[in-house]
């Protein structure tokens, strides 16, 4: 991992994942979610092993249609990665759920912004028209991260996330890839 103090020259890449970076996911979800403050799943429930948690996600996003599996790399390692996961229901399959994950000694350093930007262009090429993201009311970086990135708030859940014994009140934004095409045309 880069360090802080090298991140302004850092050079910075959003990609797909690949199965090369089967290691690195699960060691950055293992180094990454215990203090990850949107996460709405514990380390607990995940695989111990890296090789094998990474090969549970990479296949994920192979197996269901419309997923993705983003990561961004500084300097050649992996510092964040952005998953999305489409809606069961057949009039909801437009939608997809949006996760983030940024390594703790990388946050602050905009790989979220760049992730969300990326996967939404992706996505809207796969076929989405709306990705939402959910955000804990105390993680305001991410909400920042999302704002910069053109999603908007879309709406506020009153104690929708319980992490260990305390509960966490929710906002979840948006992004309506709908409204990125029109812009771009």
């Amino acid at each position: 991992m880069t360090s802080r103090a090298d991140f302004h020259d850092a050079e910075i890449h959003c990609r797909q994942a690949e199965e090369a970076d089967t290691v690195a996911l699960g060691v950055l979800v293992l180094e990454a979610l215990p203090d990850s403050p949107s996460a709405d799943v514990e380390v607990l429930e995940f695989p111990s092993d890296p090789q094998v948690l990474g090969e549970d996600l990479l296949m994920g996003a192979m197996e269901t249609q419309g997923a993705l599996l983003m990561v961004a790399e500084v300097d050649g390692g992996l510092a964040a990665l952005a998953r999305t996961t489409p809606r069961d229901l057949v009039h909801a399959r437009h939608v997809a759920d949006v996760q983030i994950l940024v390594h703790p000694e990388a946050r602050g350093e905009g790989l979220a912004t760049r992730l969300l930007e990326a996967i939404g262009r992706e996505a809207r090429q796969g076929g989405l028209r709306k990705l939402a993201l959910r955000i804990t009311d105390e993680d305001r970086a991410l909400m920042g991260a999302a704002a910069r990135a053109g999603w908007s708030l879309e709406r506020r859940e009153q104690f929708a996330l319980r992490r260990g014994e305390r509960l966490h009140h929710v906002e979840v934004w948006a992004r309506h890839l709908t409204d990125d095409a029109a812009h771009a045309s």
